[in-house]
């Protein structure tokens, strides 16, 4: 964490899953043993330690409120740690700084690191006092340390090294690379304490209360944690206790909790880095009410205790992914304006298709806020005041031209070309579908697409408009808009040429026919979306003006194209019969047909298409050798052409 804001996510964050676990662990007290009631911490331990995912909510959106407060408050500051249009960075839960504070954000996020030092210092100092105090140990006598070896062969652990010291009113284990046992000077040391001081070093609880006092460092200024880490220090105990408890029977259980309680006034002072029996009089009374609760508990409350973990660690850790809908982002005050805002630079777009979906949808809809999400996250100031100084609080327009475009407009995404794994290239248009009127425009903008930490949109020059409807393949192929092949060839009796493009579809209607805006779902922002079709069309044309005098058809001209993956492969056309005008064909196969009276200046043009799925392994043509022509006058075949792909 680098700045104040990414702390109050992080804390807040590890409270609210703290407060889950121990409503959680409140259920099921007397369901589940001391082993689980420990062992549910380790969901806290990985939030504790895994950064906070900016575009996920944990029960409640916390990211987007932080990210809201502080792009509001820091408007108002010239801070050097925190960029208001910047989303908060967690890379990590310690916090790092590289420059002086210039803000009172900044300088809070300083006294926090100065907060941590001085409880690491006071750790550091009192553990140095600790260690300085044990050298005033005195060694055991041979029948104490005789009976501890004896146990720590019972019990499977190395035996460690033990001293009486003056002062102490229980035994403790300190150290965790070279344990030492602890005891106060008494004529009798009962074998249950030395027994629960053993299971402490052998499940080395000395190192956990460690791990446990740095947390408490980075969260010293959350008294609410304060409360958990003691809470987490007294399960340790009571678990502590279910251990040495399963190795006593009759009597012997009973002699146990009266240990306990003798205990029960002792004053707790615990150091890091060691752990005792006695832990304050408070946490001992529960300690007892877990040993009353004693038992064997059956195996199948370990399976429900598993179910629990991980269905708390996918709610608490994983979170839910942001949930946003069109009205999300069409504000109707201020305030939701700057969480849309806040949003835009948290629910970014995952995915390529979901850029561009999500920049055409910006221009179609007018609305500022989708354009911010596809836009570098450079130019959200930028937008942030455009949108500001207009008449609402989403909406203007990106571009003077998108006026001759009618509201309820579609887009397709064309030549859509690979540069490299985090750059590509595409032509954007925007138009009315399948429009007949010729008075309708075409709105055209090259773009290309980066991937940074996540995908964007940025516009390579001018847009321009086109005169035609929308999918007039005409209008388009004259621009070479999209093409990604071109092949032409001069025969005997006239130049075949021949067009293919290839236009990428995020279906956003239950059609295949483009994108209608007709209510909030399809209108809705689809961040992460798909490519679902990858449609090709092919234009050919076939002019024989110059050279009719040679040989000219009395009553029909037909021409047949046949793609093939080598040049060895046999052709197969569609056959038509002779007529008026008929066409028919697919992405590798085109025959039209038409009498003189439908060819103008000798000229005869087709054109045909299909769509595939997006999710198909290869390319559409991407196998296409080349394509094979005949052209037929008056149903006889009068020239056949080979076109070959990279011969041109």
């Amino acid at each position: 964490m680098t700045n104040i804001w990414a702390f109050l996510l992080q804390t807040l964050t590890v409270t609210l899953t703290a407060g889950v676990l121990l409503v959680v662990k409140a259920i099921f007290q007397d369901k589940l043993s001391p082993r689980w009631q420990y062992g549910a911490w380790s969901v806290l331990v990985l939030r504790l330690f895994i950064p906070v995912s900016l575009n996920t909510y944990f029960i409640v959106p916390l990211s987007l409120w932080i990210e809201q407060f502080k792009a509001m408050i820091e408007q108002m500051l010239s801070s050097t740690y925190t960029s208001v249009y910047e989303p908060l960075k967690m890379k990590h839960s310690f916090p790092v700084m590289t420059q002086l504070p210039t803000s009172i954000t900044d300088f809070l996020f300083v006294i926090y690191a100065i907060g941590i030092l001085f409880f690491l210092a006071k750790y550091i100092i009192a553990y140095t006092q600790l260690k300085h105090l044990l050298k005033q140990g005195t060694p055991v006598s041979e029948k104490l340390e005789y009976e501890i070896e004896l146990l720590s062969k019972e019990l499977h652990v190395k035996p460690c090294r033990a001293i009486v010291l003056n002062g102490i009113q229980s035994a403790f284990i300190t150290g965790c690379i070279h344990p030492v046992l602890v005891l106060p000077e008494a004529e009798f040391i009962d074998r249950k304490i030395l027994m629960h001081e053993l299971m402490h070093m052998k499940y080395h609880d000395a190192l956990q209360n460690i791990f446990w006092c740095l947390m408490r460092a980075l969260h010293w200024c959350n008294p609410f944690m304060h409360l958990v880490f003691d809470r987490i220090s007294n399960d340790m105990e009571s678990l502590c206790d279910q251990r040495v408890l399963e190795c006593l029977e009759g009597e012997d259980l009973r002699e146990y909790g009266l240990i306990l309680l003798k205990m029960a006034n002792d004053k707790y002072a615990r150091a890091v880095g060691t752990s005792s029996i006695s832990n304050g009089g408070k946490n001992i009374a529960k300690r007892i009410e877990a040993i009353a609760r004693f038992k064997k508990y059956p195996k199948g409350m370990a399976l429900v205790s598993i179910c629990i973990l991980c269905l708390l660690s996918s709610m608490l850790i994983k979170g839910n992914a942001y949930e946003v809908s069109y009205d999300t982002y069409s504000p109707a005050n201020s305030f939701e304006f700057e969480q849309a805002m806040a949003l835009t630079r948290l629910h970014r777009c995952t995915t390529l298709a979901g850029a561009i979906d999500t920049y055409a949808k910006s221009l179609i809809l007018e609305n500022g806020l989708y354009l911010a999400t596809a836009s570098p996250l450079s130019q959200q100031e930028t937008i942030y005041r455009q949108i500001t100084e207009g008449q609402s609080y989403s909406q203007f327009k990106a571009s003077n031209l998108l006026k001759e475009i009618p509201y309820n407009s579609s887009y397709c995404v064309y030549n859509l070309t690979k540069i490299s794994d985090s750059l590509y290239q595409a032509a954007l248009l925007i138009g009315k579908g399948y429009s007949s009127d010729e008075t309708d425009k075409i709105f055209l903008q090259n773009i290309s697409i980066l991937k940074e930490d996540d995908w964007i949109v940025i516009p390579d020059g001018n847009p321009i408009l086109l005169d035609g409807g929308f999918y007039d393949f005409e209008v388009i192929a004259n621009e070479e808009i999209g093409e990604v092949l071109k092949l032409q060839m001069t025969g005997e009796y006239g130049t075949v040429t021949i067009r293919t493009m290839i236009y990428h579809e995020v279906t956003n209607t239950s059609s295949d026919k483009g994108i209608t805006f007709y209510n909030h779902e399809t209108r809705s922002l689809k961040t992460d979306a798909k490519f679902d079709y990858i449609n090709t069309r092919s234009l050919i044309d076939y002019d024989y003006s110059e050279i009719v005098h040679l040989r000219a058809p009395e009553h029909h001209v037909q021409i047949q194209t046949c793609m093939v993956t080598s040049k060895d492969e046999q052709p197969s056309y569609y056959l038509l019969p002779n007529s008026d005008y008929s066409s028919r064909g697919s992405g590798n196969q085109t025959t039209v047909t038409a009498s003189l009276k439908y060819i103008h200046d000798h000229h005869l043009r087709s054109s045909g298409g299909s769509s595939y799925s997006a999710k198909m392994k290869k390319q559409p043509f991407e196998d296409c050798y080349g394509f094979y022509v005949r052209i037929l006058w008056d149903g006889e075949i009068v020239e056949e052409l080979f076109l070959e792909r990279g011969a041109q």
